[in-house]
């Protein structure tokens, strides 16, 4: 199934030695955007290929959640949700990756329905890509990834893959346009640094965050490329979790499958 390798010494003061990796569902085609909800003791993740999120305890596994989570049209592609956050009210925001839009669940967690409200849909009126990862800082802002990863031919309207913030608002701003495929998205605990997973070259970036959510001071923090060729699986730098109280990456989706 895998196993764990750690880049530093730092990462047994985390993640203890006898860790193991643990199935605890299966049956999937394309998972993504897991989130640990801490007051229904709960975890969701999405299937894009289906459109569906799921809701998985330690009681009843995993079940559907919502779906459609993603896409709400009435063709069949590739177009679920992908990324999920809770913000600071315990509200579910998602990447609604077909619908291209940022959303926010108004719904309930143990009776779900299709409610959502959309916070972003564009930037200077024009569509998202196809929006796939984001997290919430402390004042509320969303900063979000937007690849064109799925995104369907003849439809991409923004000539790049940015990464970008919706402040408290709902004000867009593109905070960079530089890497060609933006993937995990993460923030310092102090909301210091912003941290960017790129796919391709397979590199984690992080950045000065000032308090007006402008970026400096780029930083390859990990350059992943001879770890990909030893890679079985040959999955490219994905999701990335960091740790609340210390500042580390806890889990880097990406190589030694």
């Amino acid at each position: 199934m895998g196993y764990l390798e750690k880049v530093t010494d730092d990462f047994y003061k985390h993640v203890p030695k006898s860790t193991k990796i643990e199935i605890i569902s299966e049956g999937y085609i394309w998972t993504e955007g897991p989130v640990w909800v801490p007051k229904e003791h709960c975890l969701l993740f999405s299937d894009v290929t289906e459109n569906t999120n799921y809701k998985w305890t330690e009681k009843e596994g995993a079940k559907p959640f919502l779906k459609p989570s993603g896409y709400t049209g009435k063709t069949k592609k590739l177009q679920g949700s992908n990324g999920l956050f809770l913000d600071n009210n315990g509200y579910l925001i998602l990447c609604q990756t077909g619908d291209r839009v940022i959303a926010r669940y108004k719904g309930s967690f143990t009776k779900p329905m299709s409610n959502f409200e959309v916070i972003a849909n564009n930037f200077e009126g024009k569509r998202f890509n196809a929006p796939n990862d984001l997290v919430v800082d402390k004042k509320g802002n969303i900063y979000f990834t937007d690849p064109n990863f799925g995104i369907e031919k003849g439809t991409k309207e923004i000539d790049y893959q940015g990464v970008y913030k919706i402040d408290i608002k709902g004000k867009v701003t593109l905070l960079t346009s530089k890497w060609k495929t933006p993937n995990g998205i993460g923030l310092s605990p102090d909301n210091s640094k912003l941290y960017i997973a790129n796919s391709e070259p397979v590199l984690f970036i992080s950045y000065n965050l000032s308090q007006d959510g402008t970026l400096s001071n780029e930083n390859i923090v990990l350059d992943m490329r001879e770890a990909l060729k030893k890679s079985i699986a040959k999955q490219l730098p994905d999701g990335m979790a960091v740790k609340k109280t210390e500042l580390y990456f806890l889990q880097v989706l990406m190589v030694f499958l």
